[in-house]
């Protein structure tokens, strides 16, 4: 449960519904709050010192990527990027991205993963393809995670990559007809292990490639996605 620390002078737009006060605990009960854009769940508060929430139908999402030689972990954006988060967490949940291998390492650029297994194998089946979700108020910076898809702006399915430098210039939308790529998450330090996720990335770009059964930039040494995990459900 997160504690949002607010005295009851801040000046917070907020509106409950069916609210039930204990005077034994002096709490009160709220089934809901609504603060800006976002509603909270199972509000409790101590009144005069604490809001207690349970939860936010706008909370981000943090997810953890191991992998063989290393583990990431990300902060997704479910209010910029909703079906793109969604698809993504419907793979995770599956199970799909299990086995799954990073097939394409391009230093100073990208690294890109969750559709081959080894041998550069495509695994099946995939979801249907979701809309691209560009612009949405984020870029394509270093760190952060997008989806990849062929030319077509809107089959974008399983396949995710990682932004090793800032590629805003290269991979934003710009209009129709460069509409991007869709951006819906980056690496999270909100367990204090950001640092570990950026060694995981560069331990990844840094790998030696080859080419095999038509694919370039193939990892030598398979580097194999063994689980995604949601870490706040």
């Amino acid at each position: 449960m997160r504690l949002l620390y607010l005295f009851l002078f801040t000046f917070v737009n907020m509106s409950f519904a069916a609210d039930i006060y204990n005077p034994a605990s002096n709490q009160l009960s709220i089934p809901s709050v609504q603060v800006g854009p976002t509603t909270y769940n199972n509000v409790v508060i101590t009144v005069g010192q604490i809001l207690s929430i349970g939860s936010s139908s706008n909370k981000n999402t943090y997810i953890r990527i191991q992998t063989n030689v290393g583990s990431m972990d990300f902060q997704l954006f479910p209010v910029n990027a909703p079906l793109t988060v969604q698809n993504f967490l419907n793979y995770a949940n599956a199970g799909f991205f299990n086995g799954t291998i990073f097939h394409r390492v391009i230093p100073n650029f990208v690294i890109q993963g969750g559709g081959l297994t080894a041998g550069v194998v495509s695994k099946v089946p995939t979801l249907a393809p979701i809309q691209l979700e560009m612009p949405n108020g984020l870029s394509n910076t270093q760190y952060t995670i997008a989806m990849a898809r062929t030319a077509d702006p809107n089959s974008a399915t399983s396949q995710f990559f990682i932004n090793l430098v800032n590629n805003a210039n290269s991979l934003d939308y710009i209009n129709a007809l460069n509409p991007g790529y869709t951006v819906f998450g980056i690496t999270s330090n909100n367990f204090g292990l950001g640092a570990q996720s950026n060694a995981t990335i560069n331990t990844i770009a840094n790998t030696p490639t080859q080419t095999i059964n038509g694919y370039s930039n193939v990892p030598v040494a398979d580097v194999v996605i063994q689980s995604v995990t949601v870490l706040n459900n």
